[in-house]
């Protein structure tokens, strides 16, 4: 081990100690339970490429599918 005086342990910056003393309280946080894979939304992101268009009608963007069902 290193001995070392706590003074020169201690950080110097609030911020640094702000940011540390923060992650450190996370740690004890209590998580809930994440719910089941059926449960959760799902989240889309069409992107076009480059200057490729898509034209969907808002029929087409409000049909369900379960192509990718889990």
């Amino acid at each position: 081990m290193v001995a070392c005086h706590p003074d020169d342990v201690m950080l110097k910056s609030k911020e640094a100690r702000r940011c540390l003393n923060f992650i450190v309280n996370s740690l004890f946080i209590d998580m809930p339970d994440a719910p089941s894979i059926r449960d959760m939304f799902s989240w889309n992101v069409m992107t076009p490429y480059y200057s490729e268009d898509s034209i969907y009608t808002k029929g087409d963007l409000e049909q369900h599918t379960d192509a990718f069902d889990v």
